[in-house]
């Protein structure tokens, strides 16, 4: 098999806050988040044919509350892609936004996808570490 080139074509982040009712982002749902990322990604890159993107991959590590629902489907509709777009979500801890861009890249390389929007979102305001986790005791005593 013949591997295309995959291109990086634009990278947007929000600005960082506190995770504490005082932060900046204290209000913002994480959704509402990544989708004013995904519409400066839009605003800047007026040339793609953002209508042909093939599939939109969102890392989450806390998938629950403003997080859940399939990010990657979720940020379709709230950006205001075709409702044919598909998506998803992977939770690979704090590796996910990358894990999301190696998959999307991946399906451009194989001739899966030629457009794919990849990234990830961890509101810890919303969900900070650690919270309502149930760890097996078995991985410390069984080693």
């Amino acid at each position: 098999m013949d591997l295309r080139d995959a291109y990086f074509v634009d990278g947007v982040r929000t600005w960082f806050g506190k995770s504490r009712p005082d932060g900046f982002y204290w209000t913002t749902r994480a959704d509402d988040l990544v989708t004013k990322v995904m519409r400066e990604l839009f605003r800047r890159n007026p040339t793609v044919p953002w209508d042909e993107v093939d599939d939109v991959i969102c890392g989450a590590t806390t998938q629950v509350g403003d997080q859940g629902t399939t990010m990657g489907r979720t940020l379709v509709f709230t950006a205001g892609l075709p409702d044919t777009v598909p998506g998803f979500s992977v939770d690979r801890m704090c590796a996910g936004g990358m894990t999301c861009q190696t998959i999307g890249s991946s399906f451009i390389k194989t001739g899966v996808a030629d457009i794919v929007i990849a990234g990830g979102v961890e509101h810890m305001g919303h969900h900070p570490m650690g919270v309502g986790i149930d760890p097996n005791p078995r991985i410390v005593t069984e080693k």
